[in-house]
């Protein structure tokens, strides 16, 4: 869903202390690996949306005590695959600091064909629904903005 080059180039940019290894890299067979799972890790979820966490202010420090207990001792000379089991994909942003607002759009792209079939899904509603989008205009047209996810 989204461009790849595009993540890898910016998030090496912007920590260029991290070495990223795509998942069939035969390099990562030799390094231990620490399983991460957001959801276990906060235990209170909504219901409805279980990438919703309820009480995010008190994620970074439940996030700390794991990692306390459960991560072998970091160091710059012996690398560790941290496995990623699910995100959480919905985090609200008044917990992070205001230029990573500011600036996470860039570093997540959607490709090329997603936006496409965003579009065409967009213009589908909007002729349904009688929306109101001009065709050909970009950007965000006033007071007609619909975001699809």
């Amino acid at each position: 869903m989204f461009n790849l080059p595009h993540f890898l180039t910016s998030l090496a940019t912007a920590c260029p202390q991290v070495t990223i290894y795509l998942p069939d890299a035969p390099e990562l067979e030799s390094f231990p690996t620490l399983d991460i799972d957001f959801q276990g890790i906060a235990k209170d979820h909504n219901s409805v949306a279980p990438t919703l966490i309820i009480n995010p202010s008190q994620w970074r420090p439940t996030f700390d005590d794991w990692l306390r207990e459960n991560a072998p001792q970091f160091s710059d000379q012996e690398k560790i695959v941290l496995a990623v089991n699910r995100q959480l994909l919905r985090f609200p942003l008044e917990y992070d600091e205001p230029r990573f607002v500011a600036t996470y759009g860039r570093l997540l792209l959607l490709r090329e064909d997603v936006r496409r079939l965003g579009a065409a899904v967009l213009w589908a509603l909007s002729q349904k629904f009688e929306l109101g989008l001009e065709a050909g205009m970009r950007g965000v047209q006033d007071r007609k903005f619909f975001g699809i996810q």
